[in-house]
């Protein structure tokens, strides 16, 4: 059982299980989906959709990762294991799990623990833990296979098979998948097309760095460069004059041309060996590998530079020598373009002794590896657009000269430029490679301590080394005349770990009375050592209290902890520009400092939760189960002003992050602006050093606290009528509080029901009915509404509703026999999700809803 080393379970952790049966039933195509489902799951990170419509602050799900977040404690606060095991971290800090490294065939089930589990597994398991229980002997062979497709031709399909094999004294068992998903594009969608969102009732958030360009004059009251004039749209290649560029701006969409999803393609394999030895021992091997290759199109470059008379094309304004412009090179080089790869191998062994007096010894040993790789191209090269424009003279290291190959003419919008003069300064690409693996062993004895009176203790003990290893390279041609490597990632660690459990039941059957049928308690202890921040012990205290037959009572308490990733304390130090809006609303100039903290400490947390389950006896079938809980965390690493880096000038909370600075007037801050941009990677052609306003700090530290509460509650009926069987369930989580204190200094927050945080309510509901060969699924999916106050304080979010529906038939006889069929539609409705007036132009929250819409799958299963 998850949770606990002890066998027989826990019965004061309340654990749900998704079998995979269930899983199939309600339409749903792998793991990483019904995870998603289930109500105590928050997609604000872990989720694709989430990172590229900038709904994760985190930002660092470059490898397009599907993972776990349970109660929205950060898909780093969720401990999610394979078989009870850890693996390789995903992403670009390593610490996310990805979800779909398992064919679906292989896994038996999914176990979900809502409560800090420190105690058992160690670090991360904040949250709670998702374990990812795999199959480990059958005898046959099965075929599946799912093919889904959108309403605008968005298709997705699933080809997974499996097979196994049995003597007398062990078992082989293997499994595959091949998944493919198409991307989705943002001009797919209304809300998200144009950047406009004044037709939803929201604002025009396009840009001025626009396509055709804006021509930019210094402001000397605000010392920063503002638009003047906007360059009219003419004919291709057609030179404006300088009576056509009137006062104004130009406006154009940032996210034009970028997808809303990936497209990927997936394969993944498992096996497994079992063998007994004797009697008494019980050996195994196993191995897993997947592949995963995903691309999207990204926003296309934009630059602020500057033109000079010496560039052919220049339009002078009043005498002016030269111009700054701000321009989208949408129309001349499209988006940008990504692509990764996403490999992850493991290897486990192990082996059971029964030692005799219900005693058992457990031992294995694992190496998990993810390689990563991703890269960026169709990008711009600042020194290559600068030699372009004629800013610069021309570089003879290059192979391109403006004066044989052509100027770039900056005044029209795609179309006005050769494909010689776009391909080299179009020539800009960023690639980046990671290497994460996990090295552990473990070995742990369980059984009988000692008997009471009829009842008896039971006790596991262990002992665990696991090794964490993370690097990172990347090299950058945004600049220069040859590729910048960036500053390698390196780091490892070992950690020691000593761990016990013991589970009292003070009062059972021999000695129960009424209204005290049985009284359990559970005591756990994790201690650990970490090479690079130090040590942490853990405690555990659970009770169970069975009052009447069918009523259960159980409470629990423990601490926990998050060790720091390895890259939050070995990532190097970043510089990037970007604009922001200030606190009178216009845009604003800023560089932004980023990095890892080697003195960060673990984040700290004090989990507590009761709850109490029913199965009355005289209704049977009815069970229903609510626990309330509540988890503080102190110490908590994070970047404060990142997660809302939009409001960062204009929020007085995040005031110590922020350093205010005059370039244009003082030497000082103009010499302190400089040496940022000659940092690696710093993108100096962004905008004048002169126009900066602020510096702010982005890097990682232990400021934060966060505490967060509320209930899980789940009805479920099951149902025989006549010939036919109905399940109804209904889960529900409803948080009370979700407050965070950005740093000590700072006062408590509650984000509860704002945008990026969790809304308060979510529901699912289900009704299943099997008649003969015949099963009708219906869910209906509920989140609450909630505030928008990013964009206009109070502004309300609509609640999202929508419903699923599948319907599967498994012949009984005939040559159809061992055959299951099913059709599902997922959002029955094709609802749209409720508008946003999000400040980036994606008119919708990927943290709560999907921009998906109506999807209908149709899956045929075969087992011989």
């Amino acid at each position: 059982m998850t949770g606990t080393n002890i066998r027989g379970g826990d019965p004061s952790l309340v654990v749900k299980t998704l079998r995979r049966k269930d899983v199939e039933r309600a339409g749903l195509g792998t793991v990483a989906d019904a995870i998603s489902a289930r109500v105590v799951n928050f997609g604000g990170s872990g989720n694709p959709v989430a990172a590229l419509t900038g709904s994760d602050g985190a930002g660092v799900n470059y490898s397009m990762t599907s993972s776990a977040n349970l109660h929205g404690l950060g898909a780093g606060a969720t401990l999610t294991l394979f078989d009870g095991r850890r693996v390789a971290g995903s992403g670009a800090r390593g610490d996310l799990t990805d979800l779909s490294a398992i064919p679906s065939l292989a896994v038996d089930r999914v176990e979900i623990l809502t409560d800090g589990a420190s105690a058992i597994y160690g670090s991360d398991a904040i949250g709670g833990v998702v374990n990812i229980l795999l199959r480990h002997r059958r005898k046959g062979l099965e075929v599946r296979t799912r093919i889904g497709s959108g309403r605008d031709g968005r298709r997705n399909g699933l080809l997974s098979s499996s097979a196994g094999i049995a003597w007398s004294t062990g078992s082989l068992f293997a499994a595959y998948d091949f998944e493919h998903r198409d991307g989705l594009s943002a001009a797919d969608r209304s809300y998200t097309s144009t950047g406009d969102l004044s037709p939803f009732g929201g604002s025009d958030h396009r840009s001025f760095i626009s396509s055709p360009g804006t021509i930019l004059a210094f402001d000397p009251a605000t010392s920063a460069y503002i638009p003047a004039f906007a360059i009219p749209a003419l004919a291709a290649g057609r030179q404006p004059t300088p009576a056509e560029i009137r006062p104004g701006m130009n406006l154009s969409n940032v996210f034009a041309g970028v997808d809303l999803s990936p497209r990927f393609d997936r394969h993944a394999g498992y096996v497994r060996l079992n063998q007994d030895v004797g009697s008494a021992v019980d050996l195994f091997a196993e191995t897993r590998y997947s592949r995963r290759t995903f691309r999207y199109g990204g926003p296309a470059a934009q630059a602020v530079f500057v033109v000079p008379a010496a560039n052919p094309y220049f339009v002078s304004l009043g005498g002016q020598t030269s111009s700054v412009l701000a321009y989208s090179f949408i129309g001349d080089l499209g988006p940008s373009r990504a692509q990764g790869l996403v490999s992850a191998v493991a290897i486990t062994g192990g082996a059971t002794w029964r030692a005799g007096g219900d005693w058992t010894v457990e031992g294995y040993g694992t190496h998990s590896l993810e390689r990563s790789a991703e890269s960026l191209s169709n990008q711009l090269n600042v020194n290559a657009l600068n030699e372009a424009l004629g800013a610069v003279p021309d570089d003879p290291s290059t192979v391109f000269a403006a004066s044989r190959d052509g100027f770039f003419n900056p005044y029209g919008s795609g179309g006005a430029n050769s494909a010689v003069v776009l391909d080299f300064a179009g020539s800009g690409y960023s690639h980046a490679r990671r290497r994460s693996s996990v090295d552990e062993a473990v070995v742990k004895g369980e059984g009988p301590l000692l008997g009471l009176p009829a009842v008896e203790a039971r006790l596991a003990v262990g002992l665990s080394y696991r090794r964490e290893n993370l690097r990172s390279v990347g090299k950058t041609f945004t600049s220069g005349a040859v590729p910048t490597k960036v500053p390698p990632l390196e780091g490892a660690r070992g950690i020691g770990a000593v761990f016990g459990e013991l589970k009292v039941p003070v009062i059972g059957p021999s000695n129960a009375t009424a209204g005290m049928q049985a009284l359990g308690l559970t005591l756990a202890l994790r201690h650990e050592s970490y090479a690079d921040f130090g040590r942490t012990t853990n405690p555990k205290i659970g009770v169970s209290w069975l009052t009447a037959e069918g009523v259960r009572l159980r409470a629990s308490w423990s601490t926990s902890f998050r060790a720091p990733a390895l890259a939050q304390t070995r990532e190097p130090r970043r510089v990037a520009p970007t604009v922001l809006r200030d606190i009178g609303g216009g845009p604003a100039a800023v560089l932004t400092i980023a990095g890892g903290n080697p003195e960060l400490d673990a984040e700290r947390a004090a989990t507590s939760s009761a709850g109490f389950s029913l199965e009355p006896a005289g209704m049977r079938g009815l069970t229903f189960s609510a626990g309330v809980f509540s988890t503080s965390f102190r110490k908590r690493i994070a970047q404060p002003a990142l997660l809302d880096l939009s409001r960062t000038l204009a929020d007085p909370r995040l005031a110590a992050f922020v350093q205010r600075i005059t370039p244009a007037t003082d030497p000082v801050d103009l010499a302190k602006v400089g040496a940022l941009l000659a940092e690696p990677g710093a993108s100096p052609e962004f905008y004048p050093a002169s126009g900066y306003v602020a510096i702010i700090d982005t890097r990682f530290a232990n400021t934060s606290s966060l505490k967060v509460s509320g209930v899980d509650a789940e009805l479920g009926l099951m149902r025989r009528l006549g010939e036919s069987r109905l399940g109804v369930n209904l889960s529900a989580t409803w948080l009370f509080r979700y407050s965070e204190r950005l740093t000590p200094q700072s006062r408590p927050v509650d984000r509860l029901n704002t945008l990026g945080y969790p809304a308060d309510l979510r529901l699912r509901g289900t009704a299943d009915v099997t008649r003969g060969s015949l099963s009708v699924f219906v869910a209906g999916n509920f989140v609450g509404g909630y505030k928008d106050d990013a964009s206009t304080p109070n502004r309300r979010i609509a609640a999202f509703m929508t419903a699923d529906l599948n319907v599967g038939y498994v012949p009984g006889a005939g040559p159809l026999k061992g055959c299951q069929f099913s059709v599902g539609v997922e959002n029955v409705f094709d609802a749209d999700p409720p508008f946003v007036d999000r400040a980036n132009g994606l008119g919708f929250d990927a943290a709560n809803a999907s921009p998906f819409g109506r999807i209908i799958a149709v899956e045929m299963k075969r087992s011989w």
